[in-house]
């Protein structure tokens, strides 16, 4: 892998042709399950440990085994406490979600149970469309079942 440090190489090198490569703001690569995650701060710096929670906590998506886009991640540091947001597409459309916390970490970890949870809504949607409707065609044939049996033979 190459090592990328400006950020016109991020734009047109590192994406093309780096596709297991975290991509972090001072230009550090680094082996990331199958997708590339861009991670950008906001008046913080990232630390090494920052980095490896955030990598270790996305490896939590794996288990829906969806494709994840270009997962961006941005850290950011306000007044009030620890600002993380995060949008990734899927082919079943796209995940974003935001968490606001005192704690970093604990801001990270809240981002992804949002994730997750959003992620869980949309690999199940049409299943849960499948389940309703033959819970109305089951519903449909009781009621038939039930005209018929009180209906009086002539």
């Amino acid at each position: 892998m190459q090592k990328v440090t400006k950020k016109s190489d991020l734009d047109h090198t590192f994406y093309g042709k780096a596709r297991y490569a975290e991509v972090i703001q001072d230009g550090v690569d680094r082996e990331v399950s199958h997708m590339t995650v861009n991670i950008t701060s906001k008046q913080m710096d990232i630390t090494p440990a920052i980095r490896k929670h955030v990598e270790d906590r996305l490896t939590k998506l794996d288990k829906w085994q969806a494709q994840l886009i270009n997962p961006h991640i941005v850290l950011s540091k306000e007044p009030q406490g620890f600002v993380a947001d995060a949008s990734i597409s899927t082919p079943m459309g796209p995940l974003v979600a935001s968490a606001k916390h005192d704690d970093m970490y604990a801001a990270i970890n809240e981002l992804i149970t949002k994730l997750e949870r959003q992620l869980n809504k949309v690999q199940h949607k049409g299943e849960a469309r499948r389940a309703a409707s033959s819970v109305k065609d089951a519903n449909l044939e009781s009621v038939d079942e039930e005209e018929t049996e009180s209906e009086p033979e002539q």
